[in-house]
């Protein structure tokens, strides 16, 4: 008789006893939206290693998923809690304040995460996103700094910087990071509507003379 396959498979998580193997079983259902699989595995590698937090991390995404809030926010709270230097359950958290308007919040949890790990691209886009709700600018301007140390050369958060200038009115700024982003990128569309709504603002006409002086060289060193 034929045995059905995913039956074999859940049969073989049942009887399986290692920790690293469910987590990858998991994350793999999670990412494929097998989400009731992926919760099953989550839940067994929880009893497994009870004090790790990785596995309610991904029970909270798979309830993020199912748009289950409540569920979500308990499962990162208990990541947080059993792991104070667990980025994902500060991210997760963050997501979850922020679909629920808790800005402040919000920006506190993403906040934390960026303190972790300052590449998550997830709680930095997020950050800037609540920051546009709570006008706190400070705070996302010092992490797109920081993660411009590491990534100078990303466009998209250097546009990201210049529109938290833009927003602060520190128009000066905002210009010489646009003017990198044309360096690197001469065809940048987003650049060159901001530079030109700039120049709209402040009276100037700056575009052609940004081209003749940058544009048209080579990249000196970049």
């Amino acid at each position: 008789m034929e045995v059905d396959r995913n039956d074999t498979v859940m049969t073989l998580e049942r009887l399986c006893d290692d920790y690293e193997v469910l987590m990858r079983r998991a994350d793999f259902c999670s990412a494929s939206a097998a989400s009731e699989h992926a919760r099953q595995c989550y839940i067994k590698a929880s009893a497994i290693a009870p004090d790790r937090g990785e596995p309610y991390v991904g029970l909270g995404i798979v309830s993020l998923q199912q748009n289950d809030l409540a569920g979500a926010q308990a499962a990162f709270e208990t990541a947080c809690r059993l792991d104070e230097t667990c980025e994902g359950g500060f991210c997760g958290l963050g997501i979850v304040h922020q679909q629920k308007g808790n800005w402040q919040k919000a920006l506190s949890m993403y906040t934390r995460c960026l303190q972790l790990d300052g590449d998550d691209m997830t709680a930095l886009l997020g950050l800037l996103e609540t920051s546009h709700r709570t006008g706190d600018l400070h705070e996302i301007e010092y992490f797109l700094r920081q993660y411009l140390e590491h990534y100078p050369h990303d466009a998209a958060i250097m546009l990201c910087l210049a529109s938290v200038h833009l927003q602060a009115e520190q128009f000066d700024a905002a210009r010489q990071i646009l003017t990198d982003v044309l360096i690197l990128d001469a065809d940048n569309i987003t650049a060159v509507d901001l530079i030109e709504e700039l120049d709209h603002m402040e009276g100037q006409d700056s575009l052609e003379h940004i081209k003749e002086m940058y544009l048209m060289q080579p990249a000196r060193g970049r």
